[in-house]
């Protein structure tokens, strides 16, 4: 909930199994009226996504959460370490400590159980009234109010009017390897665009590193008129991939560590912050990345970065690594350098499924699972 909750947002890249490639921009929007809470996408986002390619049954996908919510789960480390950050901000009395402090008045600490009976509410909803619910019923309404007591001015017009992105995804590089990043309309993809060709530039023909690409992403930063970075964005990414070459990268978001720092009190949904200021910079550091060959019948990497400067840079860096053959030797030439999670494929991914080796993200806990079967 520190870092990706239904009250925010995020982007995704996703790729059909026939080698099409589309990114879907859910990020958290400006209310109207403005305010301190953003409009969030992530319901929407991911439901669209869910309905246009998923192949499981979206309630059958909201139990198991729900189920999850009810039973309870145990704080993890980056959950307790964002806790711990956040606790003097925390009000005594407030939405979100009363769910997210322990008996003795301290926040959560790692391995105590977490347990969102509100949550699991709002998520019995979601499963029996279906996601539009969040956005044009009752759970709409009390979103919008939730917000309201905390500083919003968020309307129920805001919800209902909300629209996802969903554009073409952009492919960089000549050859037989073309990098692919959110296009340049949507989300974070003119910064990534930017970066990237700047990055190229910079390296006078040459596949430029990490270190590179930070100074890159952080002049076109200055460039734009940004003035100040969120100290901690308050983001996440995950990425899956099947064998037919399916694939989606994510990257979600608050804006910071547990937004707003307040909870719809019927749902137990944190509220992200508003996208303005230092906050709405978040989303720029949202990172997925595709390698493939210009043809769209082969996919040598998948990437999902989220943070600050370092996650476009790990992202984008390990793209360059793979984007041509000689550096696609071993998984150390796209090992991941900030907030990211790789999936790297030397040999191709349908090609020879075998060669490929994942690699999450030690800083942030990351986790990465492998199902194996018929294909």
């Amino acid at each position: 909930p520190s870092a990706a909750s239904f009250g925010g947002g995020g982007l995704c890249l996703y790729r059909s199994p026939e080698g099409g490639v589309e990114s879907l921009d859910f990020l958290v929007r400006r209310a109207a009226d403005g305010g301190s809470v953003g409009v969030p996408g992530t319901v929407r986002g991911l439901a669209l996504l869910q309905a246009r390619h998923g192949r499981l049954s979206f309630d059958g996908l909201v139990s198991l959460a729900e189920r999850l919510a009810l039973d309870g789960v145990p704080v993890s480390k980056t959950l307790a370490r964002d806790l711990a950050r956040v606790s003097e901000g925390m009000a005594e009395g407030s939405s979100l400590a009363r769910r997210f402090r322990a008996v003795d008045g301290g926040p959560l600490r790692e391995g105590d159980r977490l347990v969102q009976p509100e949550l699991a509410a709002f998520l019995s909803l979601l499963r029996s009234r279906g996601a539009g619910d969040a956005y044009a019923g009752s759970s709409a309404g009390l979103i919008a109010e939730g917000a309201d007591r905390h500083g919003g001015a968020l309307r129920p017009a805001d919800l209902w009017s909300y629209q996802t992105g969903k554009a073409p995804a952009l492919a960089l590089g000549r050859g037989d390897r073309v990098l692919v990043m959110p296009g340049e309309r949507t989300g974070s993809g003119i910064l990534h665009v930017a970066a990237a060709e700047r990055a190229i530039a910079m390296a006078e023909g040459a596949w430029p590193d990490a270190a590179l690409i930070a100074r890159s992403t952080g002049d076109e930063l200055l460039a734009r008129g940004a003035s100040a970075l969120p100290e901690h964005p308050g983001s996440s990414a995950f990425l899956v991939v099947g064998r037919d070459g399916e694939a989606v990268a994510c990257g979600l978001t608050m804006g910071a560590v547990f937004g707003r720092l307040e909870v719809v009190p019927e749902f137990g949904v944190v509220l992200a912050s508003s996208p303005e200021g230092a906050s709405g910079l978040a989303s720029a550091f949202l990172a997925p990345v595709f390698v493939a060959d210009p043809e769209g019948r082969e996919i040598f990497l998948v990437a999902a970065a989220a943070g600050g400067p370092e996650a476009v840079s790990a992202s984008l860096a390990a793209g360059f690594g793979t984007a041509r053959p000689e550096r696609v030797t071993a998984l150390s030439d796209a090992e991941p350098r900030g907030a990211a999670h790789l999936l790297v494929c030397p040999e191709g991914l349908l090609r020879a499924p075998e060669s490929c080796r994942y690699a999450a993200d030690p800083a942030r806990e990351g986790v990465a699972l492998i199902a194996r079967g018929p294909r």
